[in-house]
């Protein structure tokens, strides 16, 4: 009889933890649906880790092609879209929010491994010395401290993130009960939402445009007061070092293209304040022919979109950007041509 009684108990405590494990899956998928319907999106924050992760699949192989930059370069670039036309290749995102790239840049041109082909987001600003090591931190880390566990951790955690939207950092049940508390409504998100792969996509119509453009051209122009652009022999110093590790990567085999996203309006007028072209981009071009460029000047459809913000491609604009890139790039034979 006691053993009896030991067993019914036993059964009835597995049927209570399945019954509270179902219903906790109801709420979340409940959650989850009512999510979706006030147009919120999963969104992955992307850190060192995840970043790790992305930089070990650097492999020896010419298929591969890695993107480094900041923010123009996560938005700008649909990897979903470079997937879809560029099946056989690899796609690695090593881009880092609001970090010039020289640093990665400077990494894959010592790695021996690497022999693909390497897409930077290019402005002369990235070439002041004061900005050449923005990503050092995440290459050092990766160097001296990478490790698989947390970064399986990381690539398993922006899987999840990236498909549901409960997970989202501002939508957990803290900030939501705070929000309501505190304003009767649901939280605010940001309209920029981040993909697994560290890629990003803006969804500007959830946000006032012309407020944000104005920030970013004030923000610019400070920027630009502030860090006064470097005189005619630096940059000459400069670019014969950038030649210097294209060089290195193009010898074994890998490629370099440098391309100048579009900005527009008056964050536009004043890149060239700064930075005219003709004294910098074009002083590039001519004394290093054998460097890939792509400037957005030079095409008519990479600069013929309006820019919600002065600085950044909408998502349904980068999806046009991103195609006629890589139709520029098997145009310069950087990729075979695909049906």
């Amino acid at each position: 009889m006691p053993s009896f009684t030991f067993s019914s108990e036993k059964g009835q405590w597995y049927i209570t933890w399945v019954l509270t494990l179902l219903i906790l899956v109801a709420v979340l998928c409940c959650y989850e649906k009512f999510l979706q319907s006030k147009n919120y999106q999963p969104s992955v924050a992307a850190d060192q880790s995840l970043w790790n992760w992305h930089r070990k699949h650097v492999q020896k192989n010419d298929s591969v092609i890695v993107l480094a930059g900041a923010s123009r370069i996560q938005l700008g670039l649909n990897t979903a879209v470079m997937r879809q036309l560029l099946p056989d290749h690899t796609i690695i995102p090593l881009s880092v929010n609001g970090h010039y790239p020289m640093a990665t840049l400077q990494n894959l041109a010592d790695d021996e491994l690497f022999e693909g082909l390497l897409v930077v987001s290019f402005t002369a600003q990235m070439l002041e010395p004061q900005y050449w090591d923005m990503q050092r931190k995440y290459v050092e880390n990766f160097s001296e401290n990478y490790n698989s566990y947390t970064a399986w951790d990381a690539k398993l955690t922006a899987v999840l993130k990236s498909n549901f939207r409960f997970f989202h950092h501002a939508l957990g049940v803290q900030k939501v009960i705070e929000s309501l508390a505190r304003s009767k409504t649901f939280p605010k998100t940001s309209y920029v939402f981040g993909q697994a792969d560290s890629s990003a996509e803006g969804y500007y119509d959830l946000v006032d445009k012309q407020l944000l453009r104005k920030r970013f051209v004030t923000e610019k122009q400070q920027n630009y007061q502030d860090n006064p652009a470097m005189n005619k022999t630096l940059w000459q110093q400069q670019i014969n070092t950038l030649n210097s590790l294209v060089q290195k990567i193009e010898r074994r085999g890998g490629e370099v293209v440098l391309l100048r996203f579009p900005t527009d309006g008056g964050h536009w007028q004043l890149d060239e304040r700064y930075y005219p072209r003709q004294d910098f981009w074009d002083v590039l071009t001519e004394k290093y022919p054998n460097i890939n460029t792509i400037h957005f000047k030079d095409d008519e459809i990479l600069s013929s979109f309006e820019l919600p913000d002065s600085s950044h491609l909408d998502v349904a604009d980068a999806k046009v950007f991103t195609a006629r890139f890589i139709e520029l790039l098997q145009q310069k034979q950087l990729i075979p041509q695909t049906h």
